[in-house]
């Protein structure tokens, strides 16, 4: 009875849409580079003049006019464009583009800067062409690394008040992971991506939880012709060693289809170094350890990336893409350790392998809400390793080859509903299943060494529903909620014997609340809850030999992660963003040092902590000096505690304040030729991470850009980690435990780059896969 009710409901609510969707008229406006145009007036009335309604377009420049299917003439209106008329039939008016009215003006110019931020249905918009204008930015990775609050590393983006946050594009899910998404980001285009939507809880509709950025790609099927468009480009970097690489990305594209076909090739080799210092206490005993560690890195990297979509007559669209990302690499580390002043133990440690991944995914985008697909993902990595500890005449070896296989898919189904009353209902859910198997076999002198040597298979269901809504109690106020319901389980199986990891329900709530005072003025509150799963590597029984005085263990026994966190955020003038925020982490996992009790050995382990909280403040603050410095200043202040009452025999409770301070700057040299120089600082004071102290450090980046006068070609000479002082110092000084390391990682680099863009290039739709738990 009860499924009847329901079904009874859900065609209630499809008839009542259908029934709204057939009594409007609505359409889009933009300017003539295809960006939305806000405020827009639009006028209905019948082809004898008869007025029907009139509306404003809102800020993604959709208009909604109350009319019965007929014929209709329009009139768009706006100060800064030409009036147009068109004749519609029908209730879809597509895409209106207006051309920019020309006022004559006797010695006075008008100027007006683009706001840096909008909010949008509970999201924050960033315009990121014009953040990146000036900037030396080449991929639209390092355009992500302009959005106020965001800040980033080589291979990982933080935003302030929420940690790392997920990353989109096109709104669009996938099983790639982390590590992917960035790879694939690096090879696309900075000019491809049209904004950036950063939200603190995203909505159970995008199939993922917590912080999110949305990359937003312009839709290549918008053609109204055939075009075919594209842009090379090639990149020389030189670090201690050089390094470099060329991609390409073509778009054709008609009123109904597109093709969109990118190719990124990738040679680097780069060297690492550490000192490190320990003394550690062994039965009574203390020993003082000096290690000197180096390594050389080589890798070659290819992705490819193939992606169609068919757009039907209701602007219905099918969507089909495969990315592929291989790799290959060598790296080589070498260790000096002495034990008490005695004879150094040098230590040579190869590792070397391929790794593929594949990803395929169809997506369907209905006119009438609904949005479903289907993604698989296959990740294969194999890894050779050669390690041989010499000590005078004396020496030991270690053979090791492993291999990891898995296997990962997933189904989703979103349907939305507007509404009587401005109500939104959105409800859907998604299945996700991986399989994965990977074994090690290591042979110490020959002889195998059951420590490190396993096989073993994981097997993981996750089942997640939901259901939400949006509504607009007054033009200032309005709400976004959702409540979703998850099922996860996961078991392995090693030498023959099965083993339950997780199995459990868990409810994750999610609300955006905005209050619009004016439309400069915004006040946003953000509730969210997440959950993150560790690697399927690190939950393997396995040792990992670094060098004689340094392990890293896996650990079966560890636990997803359970994150709240919640963000009061205030906007003033578009662009001043001020934000207090909170989150806790139950079960929080990170990798740990541990000098053991009972041999002279560092182990590295991943472990659970009892939880992980963080309270802060932070504040974006840009400033203009005429047309020669435009400047943005982050301020980030923040409290941390962490507490684990099952580190080893040394349980921890420990509380820091640090803060963070980000200064960008952008100079115009020249205008002709277009000429400009960044010039990027950050600074972070001490911290802490576990049982680990980290030292203060800042990082300096400096950057020339020329663009040529038909935009179509760009040069960009970049400095990164000018000083080389971009990574902290960690310091142990625990309970017994104590070491210090030194990192000299070569981040410090210079980036030539070139691109040129061909027939009118503009951004195209992306794929990306989530990858973090692949690999080691």
């Amino acid at each position: 009875m009860k499924q009847w009710i329901l079904l009874l409901l859900i065609v209630l609510l499809l008839a009542c849409n259908n029934k709204l969707s057939a009594q409007q008229i609505t359409g889009k406006v933009v300017d003539a580079q295809q960006r939305p145009v806000e405020t827009a007036t639009v006028i209905a009335q019948t082809p004898d003049s008869v007025f029907v309604d009139a509306t404003l377009t809102d800020s993604l420049g959709v208009f909604r006019l109350k009319a019965a299917p007929g014929n209709y003439r329009l009139i768009i209106q706006h100060l800064l464009f030409e009036s147009k008329q068109v004749m519609v039939a029908g209730t879809d008016a597509g895409t209106i583009a207006l051309e920019a009215q020309l006022y004559a003006l006797d010695e006075v110019v008008v100027k007006a800067d683009r706001p840096i931020v909008k909010v949008e249905d509970g999201r924050l918009s960033y315009d990121v062409p014009q953040l990146t204008k000036d900037k030396t930015v080449t991929n639209a990775y390092e355009a992500l690394k302009e959005l106020p609050g965001v800040m980033g590393s080589e291979d990982e983006l933080t935003l302030a008040g929420a940690g790392t946050p997920q990353i989109l594009i096109n709104g669009q899910l996938t099983t790639l992971s982390y590590a992917q998404v960035v790879n694939l980001l690096k090879s696309t285009p900075a000019s491809k991506v049209k904004k950036a939507e950063v939200m603190y809880s995203a909505p159970p509709q995008y199939n993922v939880r917590g912080a999110l950025i949305n990359v937003v790609l312009e839709d290549n099927a918008a053609a109204k012709g055939n075009t075919l468009q594209g842009e090379v480009g090639a990149d020389y970097r030189q670090r201690t060693y050089a390094s470099g690489g060329v991609r390409g990305n073509v778009v054709w594209s008609t009123p109904t289809f597109s093709l969109d076909v990118l190719y990124n090739l990738q040679e680097s080799k780069r060297r690492d170094a550490e000192t490190m210092t320990a003394n550690h206490t062994l039965q009574g005993a203390e020993y003082l350890i000096n290690q000197e560690n180096g390594s050389t890195a080589r890798n070659t990297s290819h992705v490819l990336r193939v992606a169609t979509s068919f757009t039907g007559k209701q602007k219905d669209r099918l969507s089909l893409a495969y990315t592929g990302n291989y790799d290959s690499g060598t790296t080589q580390r070498f260790s000096e350790t002495t034990f008490n002043g005695t004879s150094p133990v040098h230590t040579d440690n190869r590792l070397d392998g391929p790794s593929a991944l594949h990803n395929v995914k169809v997506e369907y985008n209905g006119h009438k809400g609904l949005v479903a697909g289907a993604d698989y993902t296959y990740y294969d990595d194999t890894s050779n390793q050669h390690l041989t500890n010499t000590e005078l005449a004396s020496s030991n070896q270690l053979r090791s080859v492993s291999e990891q296989h898995i296997h990962r898919g997933m189904l989703f189904a979103n349907q939305t509903h507007a509404l009587p009353h401005d109500w939104k209902l959105n409800y859907g859910g998604n299945f996700t299943f991986s399989h994965s198997s990977s074994f090690s076999d290591t042979y110490k002198d020959k002889v195998l060494d059951p420590a490190s040597s396993f096989s073993s298979t994981q097997k993981e269901v996750t089942g997640n529903v939901f259901v939400g809504f949006t509504k607009s109690f007054t033009q200032a106020f309005s709400v976004q909620a959702s409540l979703s319901a998850e099922y996860y389980k996961c078991t392995e199986n090693i030498g023959g014997e099965k083993i339950e990891l997780w199995n459990n329900v868990a409810l994750f709530p999610n609300v955006n609340a905005t209050y619009v005072f004016s439309p400069k003025h915004v006040l946003q509150f953000s509730l969210s809850s997440d959950k993150k799963y560790p690697g399927y590597w690190a939950i393997n029984p396995t040792v990992y030999y670094l060098n004689v005085y340094s392990e890293v263990y896996g650990n079966p026994e560890l636990k997803p992660s359970r994150n709240y966190s919640s963000q009061l955020t205030y906007i003033w003038r578009q662009k001043y963003v001020l934000m207090g925020y909170y989150s806790r982490t139950v079960d929080y996992f990170t990798q740990l040092p541990y000098q053991s009790p009972t041999e002279l050995k560092n182990v590295f382990q991943t472990l659970n902590f009892d939880f992980r909280e963080q309270l802060g403040v932070a504040m974006v603050i840009p400033f203009k000096v005429k047309d020669v410095l435009n400047s943005r200043l982050t301020l980030n202040g923040l409290q941390i505690r962490e507490k684990a009452s099952h580190f080893h025999d040394v349980p921890f409770d420990r509380k820091k304040f640090f803060a963070v301070f980000q200064l960008n700057n952008t100079i115009n040299l020249s205008n002709k030729p277009n000429l400009k120089m960044d010039i990027n600082g950050s600074y972070i004071t001490p911290a802490q991470q576990g049982i680990y102290d980290l030292t203060r450090y800042y990082e300096v980046n400096a950057g020339l850009k020329w663009t040529s006068v038909n935009e179509k070609a760009q040069l960009s000479l970049r400095g990164n980690d000018i000083f080389r002082t971009g990574l902290p110092n960690t310091i142990v000084d625990y309970k017994g435990q104590r070491s210090r390391m030194q990192v000299m990682q070569d981040t410090q680099a210079l980036v030539l780059s070139f691109t040129y863009k061909f027939g009118g290039f503009k951004k195209a739709k992306e794929v990306n896969v989530d990858t973090s738990r692949f690999g080691r």
